[in-house]
C-alpha cells in the first residue's frame, strides 16, 4: 500500500462530488489508493483533507457544509445550483461545565463523533428537538412583546 492521500483525493472528489472527508478516506483505503500508519486511518486522512483545504493548498476543490452539518467537498468549478443551500453557521464560544465536557469526551472516545464541535452540535440539536414546543411558545411570546413595544408611542 502506498501513502499519498493528498495526491489522490482531488481526483476522487471530481469523480464523486459531494461526499464527506471520511467517505473519501474510506474509498481511498478500500481501493488501496493510499495508506496510513495511524490507528484511526479514516480520521487521519479526513484531518489531512480538512487541513490542506483550510490552509489553501487545494484550490481545485471547495468545501460546503450541508444541511446535515457535514462538510462536503466538490470540484471548485462544480455547479451547486442543483444542491440545497447550506445553512448559515454562527460561531459561538462557550465554557462548558465539567460534567458536560466529560460527556463530550465520552462521545468522541466511543467514536460517535470525531471532534468536540460535532458532538456539541448534536447535543444542542437533541436539546432543541426535545424542547421544541416550549421554544416555539417562547418565540411567539417574544414576537408579541416586540409588537407591543412597537405599538407604544411616547
Amino acid at each position: 500500500m502506498r501513502k499519498g492521500f493528498k495526491k489522490i483525493v482531488v481526483p476522487l472528489i471530481r469523480a464523486n462530488p459531494g461526499l464527506t472527508g471520511p467517505e473519501y478516506a474510506e474509498i481511498a483505503l478500500q481501493r488501496k489508493l493510499c495508506g496510513s500508519d495511524s490507528p484511526n486511518p479514516i480520521f487521519s486522512l479526513e484531518t489531512t483533507l480538512r487541513k490542506e483545504y483550510r490552509e489553501g493548498r487545494m484550490p481545485e476543490i471547495k468545501a460546503i457544509r450541508g444541511g446535515d452539518r457535514k462538510l462536503r467537498y466538490f470540484p471548485a468549478d462544480y455547479n451547486l445550483s442543483q444542491q440545497p443551500t447550506p445553512e448559515k453557521e454562527v460561531a459561538v464560544t462557550v465554557i462548558l461545565p465539567s460534567h458536560i465536557a466529560k460527556n463530550v469526551e465520552i462521545l468522541i472516545k466511543v467514536g460517535k463523533f470525531n471532534n468536540p464541535n460535532d458532538a456539541l452540535i448534536w447535543l444542542a440539536s437533541e436539546g432543541v428537538q426535545a424542547k421544541q414546543n416550549e421554544l416555539t411558545n417562547i418565540e411567539r411570546i417574544v414576537h408579541q412583546i416586540d409588537n407591543l413595544k412597537r405599538s407604544v408611542s411616547i
